[in-house]
C-alpha cells in the first residue's frame, strides 16, 4: 500500500514502521489496545482555480481566410467592463479581399448577362425554326391531300370516259341491229358486195369500240394500281421525311437550349457565390473590433487548463508572442478569455488509487499557493467516472474531480494553483491499531499481541490507514493489546 507524501498515506507503511522501531530504544514494552471505531481520512491533492463564468474570444470570419494584424490589444490581467474594446485588427488585408471579391462579382454578373442573352437567343431560334418546320410540313401535307384529290378526279374522269364509251358502244350495237332490220325489211341482198361491205364496216367499228373500252378499263386499273399509289406514296414519304427532320431539328435545338440553360444556372450560381462572398467579407470587416461580452478579467488564450499550473492551453508560445500590437494571429482560435472571478471552481487530477475515497459533496479545505496563510472552505461538486492517461506514453491513469469554494474569495484568480485537503468518508466499525504497532516481516505484515507476560507474533491483513491509525481486517480482535515495538528477542517468545 503506497501513499504519497502529503496524502492520507504519507510513506509506505513498512518504512514508517521500521523508522518507528529504530527510534524506540526503551527497554519498557509499551502497548496499545486494539479498538473498534471509525477511521477518519484526509486526501491532499494539487488543484488549479478555473473561472466558471467566462467567455472565450475568437475571430471567426465566414469568408476571410488568412492572418490578422493586431492594431490594438489590452494587457493581460486588466479588469474590463462589458462593451470595452478588447482587440482591433488592421482592415487593409480584408479590404483587398473585398475588392478582389467585388471584381469577381462584376465578372460573374457580366457572364450571367451573356449566358442569359444566349439562352434567349436559343429559345427564339427554337421557336422560329419550329414554326418554319411546321409550315413546311403543312405544305407537304397539303400536297398529299391535293395529290389524293387529283387522283380521285383522274379516276372519275377515266371512269366517265369508260362509261361514255360503253354507252356509245351500246348505241352503236343498237344502230347496227337497226341497220340490219332495215335491210331485211327492204329485202336488200346483204350478200351483195355493197351490203357486205357496209355490214362488215359496222361490225369492224363495233369490235374496235369494244377493244377501246377494254383498253380504257385496263388503263384505269393500271392507274389505280400503280400511278395513283406511286404518286401518293412519294408525297407521303416526303411528309415522313419532313417529320423526321423536324424531330431531329427539335432535339438539336432543345439540346442547345438545355446547354444554354445549364450555362445560365452555372453563371447564376457563380454570381450568387461571388455576391455572397462580398457580403460575407463586408460582414467580416465589421467584426475587426472586438468588444467585451461581460465584466471580467482579461486572460490571453484559454484559462483553466486540465493540467494544474497551466493557464494558457489553447494558444502555443508562438501565438502568445503574437498577442501584441503588430502581431499576426490566426482566425478561429481562442485569443482571449474574459473571466469573472466571482465564482471559481477547482480542477483536480486524482490518481486511480485515491478515487475510491471521493464522492460528490465531500467537504474540502483549500489552500491557495499565492496566499499560503489563508484557507477557504469548499466541497466536491463532480467526481469523474472515466479515467484518462496522464500523458501519451504514460500508463498512469487519473480521474477529473471538480470542487468549489463555499465562501467568498475575491482575491483569487483563475489559473492560480492550490492544495486541496478533502475529508473522505470514514471507514466505520473498523479494528484500529496505532500504525507503530504494525511491522513488516518479509512480504507480510505482523503485530505482536501481548498475552499476559507473553507476546504472540501474528500475521495481519492491513486495510486503510491515516497518519495515526491502521485498519486491521484480520489477525487482531478488539480489546487485545499490541506492542508498539518489536520485542527484544524479535520472535515474540
Amino acid at each position: 500500500m503506497n501513499i504519497k507524501k502529503g496524502n492520507a498515506y504519507s510513506l509506505p507503511l513498512m518504512s514508517v514502521l521500521l523508522l518507528l522501531a529504530f527510534a524506540m530504544n526503551s527497554t519498557a514494552q509499551e502497548t496499545a489496545t486494539a479498538e473498534k471505531g471509525d477511521l477518519k481520512m484526509t486526501v491532499h491533492l494539487p488543484g488549479v482555480f478555473a473561472a466558471d463564468d467566462k467567455d472565450e474570444i475568437k475571430v471567426e470570419p465566414t469568408k476571410y481566410s488568412g492572418d490578422l494584424i493586431v492594431t490594438r490589444i489590452l494587457p493581460e490581467g486588466v479588469t474590463v467592463k462589458k462593451g470595452d474594446v478588447l482587440m482591433a485588427f488592421d482592415a487593409g488585408q480584408v479590404d483587398e479581399k473585398i475588392e478582389e471579391a467585388q471584381n469577381e462579382a462584376t465578372d460573374a454578373e457580366v457572364a450571367l448577362k451573356k449566358a442569359d442573352a444566349q439562352l434567349q437567343s436559343a429559345k427564339i431560334d427554337l421557336e422560329s425554326k419550329t414554326a418554319q418546320a411546321v409550315v413546311e410540313l403543312r405544305h407537304l401535307q397539303l400536297e398529299v391531300e391535293s395529290a389524293k384529290e387529283e387522283q380521285v378526279l383522274e379516276i372519275e374522269k377515266k371512269e366517265k370516259a369508260i362509261v361514255k364509251s360503253e354507252y356509245d358502244f351500246a348505241q352503236q350495237k343498237v344502230d347496227f341491229e337497226t341497220l340490219k332490220q332495215i335491210y331485211e325489211e327492204r329485202q336488200v341482198d346483204t350478200t351483195a358486195k355493197s351490203g357486205d361491205i357496209l355490214i362488215g364496216r359496222e361490225v369492224a367499228s363495233i369490235e374496235k369500240s369494244r377493244k377501246s373500252i377494254e383498253f380504257r378499263k385496263r388503263q384505269l386499273e393500271y392507274f389505280r394500281k400503280f400511278d395513283n399509289s406511286k404518286d401518293q406514296l412519294d408525297k407521303e414519304l416526303a411528309v415522313e421525311k419532313k417529320n423526321a427532320e423536324i424531330k431531329k431539328q427539335e432535339i438539336k435545338l432543345n439540346a442547345d437550349v438545355a446547354d444554354k440553360q445549364a450555362a445560365m444556372v452555372k453563371a447564376q450560381r457563380k454570381f450568387d457565390s461571388a455576391k455572397k462572398k462580398v457580403d460575407g467579407l463586408i460582414e467580416d470587416r465589421s467584426q475587426l473590433e472586438i468588444t467585451s461580452p461581460r465584466d471580467g478579467v482579461v486572460f490571453y488564450g484559454s484559462t483553466g487548463s486540465d493540467l494544474p499550473g497551466h493557464i494558457i492551453s489553447s494558444t502555443g508560445t508562438d501565438m502568445k508572442k503574437e498577442l501584441r500590437i503588430g502581431g499576426r494571429v490566426k482566425t478561429h482560435g481562442i485569443l482571449l478569455t474574459i473571466a469573472s472571478m466571482e465564482r471559481l471552481s477547482i480542477k483536480i487530477k486524482v490518481d486511480e488509487g485515491d478515487i475510491q475515497h471521493l464522492e460528490q459533496g465531500l467537504k474540502a479545505t483549500i489552500h491557495p499557493d499565492a496566499f499560503p496563510n489563508e484557507e477557504f472552505q469548499g466541497e466536491l461538486t463532480k467526481v469523474g467516472q472515466f479515467a484518462t492517461r496522464s500523458g501519451y506514453v504514460s500508463i498512469k491513469k487519473t480521474f477529473s474531480v471538480m470542487a468549489r469554494c463555499t465562501e467568498p474569495a475575491t482575491q483569487l484568480r483563475s489559473g492560480m494553483n492550490c492544495r486541496v485537503a478533502i475529508q473522505c468518508k470514514p471507514v466505520t466499525d473498523a479494528i484500529l491499531v496505532p500504525v507503530s504497532s504494525v511491522f513488516s516481516d518479509g512480504l507480510e505484515y505482523v503485530c505482536y499481541v501481548k498475552k499476559g507476560d507473553d507476546v504472540e507474533k501474528r500475521v495481519v491483513q492491513v486495510g486503510l490507514s491515516n497518519a495515526e491509525f491502521a485498519e486491521l481486517k484480520s489477525g487482531v480482535e478488539a480489546g487485545e493489546k499490541v506492542c508498539l515495538q518489536i520485542p527484544d528477542d524479535g520472535n515474540g517468545s
